[in-house]
């Protein structure tokens, strides 16, 4: 099968974001996302089950989420544990993630 995208990557307000995510969770509730381009678009249609993949980082002065979701047709392998995605400081018996050499 020939592989068809549409995306960009460029920097835009947190706002204008934020609408992207609503516009993507309401899509994917739908059961249908459409992403327009210009004059074109990729309709996809997610499955029941999906992988995410979210990954939070810190290096020196940038700050970055990576936030991924996909489906395929067959069994899925599940890796780590789970994640909480929040605007509430983690309470208990949890540690913020310092800085590395390897950061650097």
């Amino acid at each position: 099968m020939e592989k068809k995208e549409v995306g960009v990557k460029r920097s835009i307000e947190l706002k204008d974001a934020i609408k992207y995510l609503h516009d993507l969770a309401d899509s994917l509730k739908k059961g249908e996302v459409y992403v327009q381009q210009g004059n074109e678009y990729l309709a996809l249609k997610p499955k029941p089950t999906v992988f995410l993949e979210a990954k939070a980082k810190r290096k020196k002065d940038k700050e970055k989420f990576s936030f991924s979701i996909g489906w395929y047709n067959e069994t899925l392998v599940e890796e780590g544990d789970d994640i909480k995605i929040s605007a509430d400081k983690p309470k208990g018996d949890v540690k913020e993630i310092e800085e590395t050499e390897e950061d650097e």
